[in-house]
């Protein structure tokens, strides 16, 4: 596989794993937040995403449950 392109697969899952802790503890403070109710759950859709189980070796159930852990929700 191209260098480039492991190197973007890499920086997406990176930023969405950066995204999903936020929405985590914007939700923590405010769970009636809508707009970080509806970030969390989009992002759990493209970790469970047939496209990123292609595009990874990554489970990405457990990294949505090391997450939830790490921030506590």
């Amino acid at each position: 596989m191209d260098r480039n392109y492991e190197d973007l697969i890499q920086a997406i899952a990176v930023q969405a794993a950066r995204d999903y802790r936020k929405a985590l503890r914007l939700l923590i403070r405010n769970p009636r937040d809508r707009e970080a109710k509806c970030h969390k759950d989009e992002i759990e859709v493209f970790f469970r995403s047939q496209w990123f189980c292609d595009i990874t070796t990554a489970d990405g159930e457990f990294i949505i449950q090391a997450l939830q852990k790490e921030v506590s929700f």
